[in-house]
């Protein structure tokens, strides 16, 4: 039996897109949960591909083949392990005319996930100390 190829159109399992505030609230609660070494790859991932993706999606004559070559030159430089590209590869849509608005939707959803992990990444601030109570002069008399 011949072993499926993961780019085949008849491979995919597209999910319809949620409710953009939906969205937003499950890439804050996954932000959330993740663990700080693995934030921290991922936001050099998403920071790496935020422009590319922006590009590509500016493009209003972008190609299949461009995002192709775009997944696979983030995994020839490191950026991405080719299991990423390969599975971003196989999520594109196979109508040309709907690829720039998968696109202009995948780089909103970088774009909110990199805003959430930048704001987890941030140091915590310090909570405010009571005042410290005012000197007196030497010799002063004492309240």
């Amino acid at each position: 039996m011949a072993t499926p190829n993961p780019l085949s159109a008849t491979n995919r399992n597209v999910a319809p897109a949620p409710n953009p505030m939906l969205a937003h609230a499950q890439m804050w609660q996954h932000v959330n949960g993740m663990a700080p070494d693995e934030m921290a790859t991922k936001a050099m991932q998403v920071s790496y591909g935020l422009p590319i993706l922006g590009a590509l999606a500016a493009d209003p004559k972008v190609t299949r083949k461009d995002v192709i070559k775009a997944a696979a030159d983030a995994a020839g430089a490191g950026k991405i392990p080719p299991s990423q590209a390969v599975e971003f590869i196989s999520r594109m849509p196979d109508d040309p005319a709907k690829l720039a608005q998968w696109l202009r939707g995948l780089y909103a959803t970088n774009l909110s996930a990199i805003v959430h992990m930048k704001a987890a990444m941030m140091p915590a601030p310090a909570t405010p100390s009571a005042p410290a109570a005012p000197q007196m002069p030497p010799g002063a008399p004492q309240p």
